[in-house]
């Protein structure tokens, strides 16, 4: 989990059976501003990432991990898998859905450049047809030392399974270090999905039409506990250390 202190960068992403999101990636990824880009395959059955990237590499340097099992919404431990393999100084974690273009990187990269300790990166974010206009602080795309990435042991595993812990996680970060929103919108290529529970699934299931990610029923209690128990360790930091990281199978395809 050690990184070498350089200003270099890793893209860090991860995919579920969208070929087309995976495709546009590989075909718009601007090289020039990042040394490599790890893409985790969350345990994808329809739809598996290796031939896709196989097909369209381009020469990059890219590494594919892939979860052995379909968990259901298991990001938060693709990508604290994908962290575990950075090299470089920094990493740029954001999600396959998000279009980062040539000008964003381009002033990513020299905001890293010109760091202060503890500080990362945040970015606006919006939908193609509202560039101008509505856009909103991201919150699951952001660029982070890998030191101090896993200052807070990363993300927490106990929300595997739900869209839940995405927002536990900025808190924790913000607690140890400066975020700074750039002046750049990346773009939402997909569209913000909901989330919602039924007792319709048994693990997490997208609903492509609709937008929305079904998850299986957990009940209120359940989720409080959850809830109670991440955010008494994210304000007590000698507990950080004590929770499970990469708490499931993996392989390395690429």
């Amino acid at each position: 989990m050690e990184s070498n202190g350089n200003s270099d960068i890793t893209y860090v992403t991860t995919y579920y059976n969208e070929p087309e999101l995976l495709e546009s990636l590989l075909e718009n990824f601007v090289p020039e501003f990042f040394t490599k880009i790890i893409i985790v395959d969350d345990g994808s059955q329809q739809y598996p990432a290796e031939p896709i990237v196989r097909k369209n590499n381009r020469g990059m340097n890219i590494t594919l991990l892939r979860v052995k099992d379909d968990l259901g919404f298991n990001s938060h431990g693709c990508r604290n898998l994908a962290m575990q393999h950075v090299k470089t100084g920094w990493a740029y974690l954001t999600d396959i859905d998000m279009y980062t273009d040539f000008n964003a990187a381009f002033d990513l990269y020299n905001a890293v450049q010109e760091s202060s300790l503890k500080q990362y990166f945040t970015f606006w974010r919006g939908l193609k047809q509202d560039y101008i206009g509505r856009c909103e602080q991201g919150v699951n795309d952001f660029c982070i030392r890998v030191e101090d990435f896993w200052e807070s042991y990363g993300y927490d595993e106990e929300y595997t399974g739900i869209h839940y812990g995405d927002k536990m996680y900025q808190e924790k970060l913000n607690s140890y270090m400066v975020r700074t929103l750039l002046p750049n919108i990346i773009i939402d290529q997909r569209g913000s999905r909901r989330s919602k529970m039924t007792t319709d699934v048994d693990i997490t299931t997208y609903d492509n039409e609709n937008r929305t990610m079904l998850h299986p029923y957990i009940s209120d209690k359940t989720i409080k506990e959850i809830n109670d128990r991440v955010g008494y360790r994210n304000e007590t930091r000698e507990l950080w250390p004590t929770k499970s990281v990469v708490d499931f199978e993996w392989e390395q395809i690429i």
